[in-house]
């Protein structure tokens, strides 16, 4: 549930993105970059989905991969790893 999902993430960054940037497909630089905030340098994230560092939901994934409404848990959230260790929450509304 929705509930359990933000107990367990308790204390995770989260950032908060309007649900019609998913109304196309979108590429994973441009939303965790511009769209969200999550990352600053799109040459650092780049790095990191070069070298299989970035998760979407628990999945490793591609720069190439686009991200769509699909990928949404409860129809709201995308659950981002950055590393092992490092998450951070999208919030769509």
């Amino acid at each position: 549930t929705e509930e359990e999902f933000l107990m367990v993430f308790e204390g995770v960054d989260q950032y908060n993105v309007p649900k019609s940037a998913l109304d196309q497909p979108v590429d994973p630089i441009n939303l965790l970059t511009d769209l969200s905030g999550a990352f600053d340098s799109k040459s650092e994230l780049r790095r990191l989905f070069k070298s299989n560092a970035i998760s979407l939901n628990k999945k490793k994934w591609s720069v190439d991969q686009l991200v769509t409404k699909d990928n949404l848990l409860n129809n709201k959230y995308i659950l981002i790893q950055k590393g092992k260790k490092h998450y951070i929450i999208l919030c769509f509304e």
